[in-house]
């Protein structure tokens, strides 16, 4: 289909539900909170701390979001559907922040910009009892909550920290679960 300027417009309808991954109990929930809850405490912390979508970086129309245990954030509600994590405001619920790939040894992040992305589908939930926990291909273990030494030390979320990180020591790193707070 051409625009009245001449410009190709291309119009993505999707009704199909992806498949939960193997090791998930489901892909899409409504909107949540998420909270790191520590394999093995700290000895002078807590045993749990809220997470959120921190705002980090805005170009004109689009932004970059990281989750992290850091500094306060005005995405402070998260939802899935069919595997991808998105934040909204509160404020605003049509402004909404979505989930890009994930990498090894990465922080989650997320991009806002209008379209809105498709956004990456590789998150899921699993349930155990009454409790629901992020998790990568059914992995809810390989999360950690490492200091940032790139941001003041602020506490990001990292999926399977890896060695010689240039914005984190591997031994400052604490395993989490992630945790779904409704």
């Amino acid at each position: 289909m051409l625009s009245s300027a001449g410009i190709a417009l291309v119009t993505l309808t999707t009704t199909a539900v992806l498949a939960v991954a193997q090791g998930c109990t489901s892909n899409t929930n409504a909107h949540f909170n998420l909270q790191a809850v520590y394999t093995k405490a700290p000895p002078e912390g807590p045993t749990s701390v809220h997470l959120q979508i921190l705002h980090v970086q805005t170009v004109p129309r689009q932004s970059w979001q990281v989750l992290t245990a850091g500094s306060s954030s005005s995405y402070t509600s998260e939802f899935m559907t069919n595997g991808v994590l998105s934040g909204t405001l509160p404020s605003n619920p049509m402004q909404r922040t979505t989930g890009i790939p994930l990498a090894v040894g990465e922080t989650p992040t997320f991009q806002s910009l209008y379209p809105y992305p498709i956004g990456w589908a590789g998150y899921c939930l699993v349930t155990t009892g009454a409790t629901s926990q992020l998790a990568v291909s059914g992995q809810t273990d390989q999360w950690a909550l490492c200091s940032n030494s790139t941001a003041g030390g602020r506490l990001d979320v990292v999926y399977s920290p890896t060695s010689n990180h240039p914005h984190y020591n591997i031994a400052t790193c604490n395993s989490v679960s992630i945790e779904l707070i409704p």
